[in-house]
């Protein structure tokens, strides 16, 4: 069966997943690294907006394009974000990041069980499928069994998960349209028409509407800061349900990105940890958020995580394509 491998930087997560590249540089901007680690059983790390620089890549949404690394795990996604990060003149995101938030990275630090919290399920931003809910059930038991119970963390009330999703695909779209509305509106280019109308119903949204949700943004931004304050990094589900079988309109993995986007439009610290297989043994993944420029307390979080999370790392069998 063939099966959706995640978003637009699936081939970067088939082929570290697969063992045919070490590590892979992806671009996340609402969830693109993020979900082909996820549903390919590899790690996935959205570095905060303005870590890497994105000069002389392919936009799609500048507000909200941001590149991270695909690896096998996370001592491989910090060592090579540590070779990427710094300012840039050409990317000016990158000379709005302290100084402090790239040199941190250089410096592991042990993190405390407490330094964790997870996300109320009542604050999920999409539902969980049965085998969704049962990987995450088995995660939170392997955590309790290494000592480590994070306690609930309910967001204030301005700050909607599934609103934030909302946003973030606003704003993509908007942005998006405004780089490549002229191959959508062009019936000669041969796009996927899925494609084709997401990139044109960015024409259809008003400026107005835009302008307000970049001030949400960074009234969310805050909000999340504030609220985080002594708490390292925010447990959630990557993911509602493993890759499942390509549909022509791609509508069976939008769970996927209900859960992603928020950490976009926030411009957060993210990073997809493997926690498990389902009754298919396709891969699944968990999330882990920290504020804005807080990716050292992250990084060193998810290394904490990651061999409770999944202790047994698979490969696939590749045999029958002689590899």
């Amino acid at each position: 069966t063939a099966r959706a491998p995640g978003g637009s930087s699936s081939g970067a997560g088939v082929a570290v997943a697969a063992g045919l590249a070490p590590l892979a540089v992806g671009g996340d901007t609402g969830g693109s690294v993020r979900a082909p680690a996820a549903l390919n059983g590899v790690v996935g790390y959205k570095p905060s907006s303005g870590v890497i620089s994105r000069a002389g890549c392919l936009p799609l949404s500048e507000t909200l394009d941001v590149l991270g690394p695909i690896c096998r795990s996370v001592a491989d996604a910090r060592l090579l974000t540590q070779l990427l990060a710094g300012p840039d003149i050409d990317d000016v995101a990158t000379l709005a990041l302290p100084a402090a938030s790239i040199a941190a990275l250089r410096r592991p630090a042990a993190r405390r069980g407490g330094a964790v919290a997870v996300l109320a399920p009542q604050a999920w931003p999409a539902t969980l499928a049965d085998e969704g809910l049962r990987i995450w059930h088995e995660a939170q038991e392997r955590l309790d069994q290494a000592g480590i119970t994070p306690q609930a963390w309910h967001p204030p009330a301005s700050l909607s998960f599934a609103r934030m999703a909302d946003d973030n695909s606003l704003v993509l779209a908007y942005e998006a349209y405004r780089h490549f509305g002229h191959l959508a509106d062009d019936p000669d280019q041969p796009l996927w028409e899925v494609v084709r109308a997401r990139i044109a119903a960015g024409g259809r949204i008003a400026p107005a509407d835009y302008a307000a949700a970049l001030q949400r943004r960074h009234a969310d931004m805050a909000t999340f800061a504030a609220a985080m304050q002594g708490i390292d990094a925010l447990l959630m589900p990557a993911c509602d349900q493993a890759g499942q079988a390509l549909d022509p309109a791609d509508t069976r993995h939008t769970g996927l990105g209900k859960l992603l986007r928020p950490a976009n439009f926030l411009g957060a610290a993210a990073i997809a940890l493997p926690a498990g297989h389902d009754v298919d043994g396709m891969p699944m993944a968990v999330q882990l958020l920290a504020p804005a420029g807080a990716d050292a307390a992250l990084l060193d979080c998810a290394a904490a995580l990651e061999r409770i999370l999944a202790p047994v790392l698979r490969t696939p069998d590749l045999s029958a394509w002689g590899l």
